[in-house]
């Protein structure tokens, strides 16, 4: 199934709907935050 996503405001129709949630939920599926590495930790106070 080959689906376009558009612009995050377009109007989607309601037979769309569950389809283009599932394939929006399948491309997050692995999807991990990388965040870079702290530079420095916390000052003791």
């Amino acid at each position: 199934m080959n689906i376009i996503f558009r612009k995050e405001d377009d109007v989607i129709e309601p037979q769309e709907t569950r389809p283009r949630l599932i394939e929006a939920l399948k491309m997050l599926r692995n999807k991990r935050d990388a965040n870079p590495p702290k530079k420095h930790g916390n000052i003791p106070l």
